[in-house]
This record gives structure tokens, C-alpha cells and sequence, in this order.
């Protein structure tokens, strides 16, 4: 039985797509992208992950300091309305989803898509950079905002 999980994890192993020493990343893109206008943030975070599961914890976000979150603000963690989010000046700090029932022991890159549907872009076009922060890792994404 011993020899039979070895060989399956060592398969596994040979089988798996070889991935950079450090898949850890980020990107970002606003809709619509002008200045002063109210618009949806995605953010894509891209960490190991054991079975797709994004893990316990939180995304804390901290957008650049002249955009802002509205009143209105919802927040979509890979298409899922997230509730409970939490927002202080330019942080928004959102639940991740706990995962019920039986879960896999395989790690490996996933990506967690997080939408932040109503927040205010700057009123002057550049570049802007978006943080964020999950359990020990550090994000940062450029966003464009155009005149």
C-alpha cells in the first residue's frame, strides 16, 4: 500500500505543469477607466492554493489614495456576492469563503477574482497602484485611469 501512494504521489509529481519557483502575481483592471468616474475594479490574485480553495482568512485591499469606495460598494470574490466586507478611508477588507465538506491535499497556483463594483476613480488620468494582502503575501497591480 506504502509503494502504491509513492508511486502516485511520485506520478503526480511528473504529471503536474512545471510553474516558476514563485507564482505569485497580480492584476488589475477598471471599468470604465476614466478619470472621476464610478467604476468596477477587478483584481486578480494569483497564490498556491490547495484544491482552488483561496484558504482562510481575508483579501485586505488598499486602493490608491485618491479612489475611493462608495456607499454603494459590493464586492464579487469569483462571480460570488461576498458579504461582510469591511471598509475604513481607502482598505476594504473582504471574508474569504470557507470551504464545507472534503477537500483535496493537492497545492498548487489559483487565481481569486475580486470585483469591487462601485468604487470612485481618481479625478486626474495616470497610473495608480492597488494593494492587497492575503495571509503573509503582498499584492500590488497598476491601474490605468485615463483623462
Amino acid at each position: 500500500m506504502k509503494l502504491f501512494v509513492a508511486s502516485l504521489l511520485v506520478l503526480g509529481a511528473l504529471a503536474a505543469p512545471a510553474y516558476g519557483a514563485n507564482p505569485l502575481g497580480a492584476s488589475a483592471t477598471l471599468t470604465p477607466g476614466s478619470a472621476g468616474s464610478k467604476a468596477t475594479l477587478a483584481l486578480k490574485l494569483r497564490y498556491s492554493m490547495q484544491c482552488g480553495q483561496p484558504g482562510p482568512g481575508s483579501v485586505i485591499v488598499q486602493l490608491p489614495a485618491r479612489m475611493h469606495p462608495m456607499s454603494s460598494l459590493a464586492v464579487r470574490m469569483n462571480s460570488t456576492q461576498i458579504m461582510g466586507a469591511k471598509v475604513s478611508g481607502t482598505t476594504v477588507t473582504i471574508p474569504l469563503p470557507t470551504h464545507k465538506g472534503i477537500t483535496c491535499m493537492v497545492v498548487g497556483p489559483g487565481v481569486v477574482t475580486v470585483d469591487l463594483v462601485g468604487v470612485r476613480n481618481p479625478a486626474t488620468a495616470g497610473t495608480y497602484v492597488v494593494r492587497a494582502h492575503v495571509r503573509g503575501m503582498d499584492f500590488a497591480a497598476s491601474v490605468a485611469v485615463r483623462a
